[in-house]
């Protein structure tokens, strides 16, 4: 079987995991800041500020910037659950958003998204599948799910919180955790207390409690594991755009260029995944429709048109470093003889 899915582990995390094991330290500490310090160089911002997962990375990323009970926040509907649970989680409203055709990121030209943002304090982007979405919105605080991109350089001069994830699936991994980078010296030293119940350490014994936050702290027996990754990370990158581009070439259908997930559409599913895990290969489906789940149900105001056409025939193909050409082909086989 080639799984969906494999992450790029080896024995230089293992040792590292073992160098905090053996110190006595396991929580947040001096690996975790070094995990920080560095990925902050990688992604080009001045702070970034380690947590338990990119959904708590977004709840802490809106309260930080003051969003609350009787804010709209606006989000696109096809992503993860996560993506509109924080600001639901926070108090706020949310009111959901069509995606662009080509992207599958949120469109600004959606007519709900135009109304939405007369009265909207913030927009919550995706960068779906690693593709980048638009974070330009003018007078709005903008807060950029980056669950599935993480690039060299790409929060340099943003002025937006960005929140990251390395679950197992994503480019690089904690085995659970999420950042959030910032080029802001206060929203740092806000998120630094809020990630540990608002308290902050006196000169001495003891601490202050300056506000209500949370138990969100990377450890660092996970840190030490993101700094290996880290590491290697570019090379991950670029072993990902290779089979991108392998199945571009080799797929009779439009070429995508993100190099989280490989997206493409069917016109039944269920009946592809079966038909692909029938001959070795596990596929998954990223996303269904949020707006039309139950949890959301009191936030369907609107029809969804590319939302509701496409995400039910979305398939994601195996895309991971460790994917070999042979199997990207079979896969490629496999679909083109499906499809003839």
């Amino acid at each position: 079987m080639i799984p969906f899915c494999k992450a790029q582990i080896g024995k230089k995390e293992r040792k590292a995991v073992d160098k905090v094991l053996k110190s006595g330290w396991l929580t947040t500490g001096k690996v975790t800041r070094q995990f920080e310090k560095e990925f902050a160089e990688y992604v080009d911002s001045e702070y970034a500020v380690a947590v338990s997962s990119c959904t708590v990375a977004l709840e802490l990323a809106l309260k930080c910037k003051g969003i609350g009970k009787g804010d709209l926040v606006i989000v696109p509907s096809f992503t993860f659950a996560a993506t509109a649970q924080a600001p639901l989680n926070v108090g706020a409203d949310i009111l959901f958003g069509d995606i662009e055709p080509v992207n599958y990121t949120l469109d600004p030209r959606c007519p709900h998204v135009k109304l939405g943002l007369k009265h909207a304090k913030a927009v919550i982007p995706v960068h779906l599948g690693g593709r980048k979405a638009r974070t330009d919105y003018l007078n709005k605080i903008v807060i950029e799910d980056s669950a599935h991109r993480i690039e060299r350089g790409q929060c340099a001069g943003n002025n937006n919180l960005v929140c990251f994830s390395f679950y197992p699936t994503k480019n690089m991994t904690t085995g659970e955790g999420g950042m959030i980078a910032t080029n802001s010296r206060e929203d740092y030293e806000w998120l630094l207390k809020a990630r540990s119940h608002g308290r902050d350490k006196l000169v001495g014994h003891g601490y202050e409690v300056h506000f209500t936050g949370m138990k969100a702290n990377l450890p660092d027996v996970l840190s030490a594991i993101g700094l290996e990754q880290l590491k290697k990370l570019d090379w991950m990158n670029r072993k990902r755009d290779e089979i991108v581009e392998l199945y571009n070439m080799n797929l009779n259908r439009g070429k995508w260029h993100g190099n989280h997930l490989y997206p493409i559409f069917v016109k039944d599913a269920e009946d592809f995944i079966r038909y692909m895990r029938d001959n070795g290969v596990q596929c998954s489906q990223h996303f269904q429709p949020l707006h039309k789940m139950k949890g959301f149900a009191k936030h369907n105001k609107f029809k969804l048109l590319m939302t509701e056409k496409l995400a039910p025939k979305e398939v994601s193909l195996p895309l991971y470093p460790a994917l070999k050409r042979r199997e990207v082909l079979k896969i490629c086989k496999l679909i083109n003889d499906y499809e003839n």
